[in-house]
């Protein structure tokens, strides 16, 4: 299943706020809404890349479902 290029901005912001809020507990966080986007509740492998000022700063991730 593709995802559009608008789910890939919402999946970036929602890895952005989930980092944000593990240093804000008040924080809070909204969960994705697979009645509009059933994308978000297929399987799929997922990987994250994570750097500062271009700089790697750690990666995690799976190319398959788990």
């Amino acid at each position: 299943m593709d995802i559009s290029q608008e789910e890939k901005q919402i999946l970036l912001k929602t890895a952005r706020d989930t980092i944000k809020g593990l240093f804000n507990p008040n924080m809070e966080l909204k969960e994705l809404n697979i009645d509009e986007h059933p994308v978000f509740a297929s399987k799929s492998g997922a990987f994250v890349t994570i750097t500062k000022n271009k700089n790697l700063r750690g990666c995690i991730g799976y190319i398959i479902s788990d």
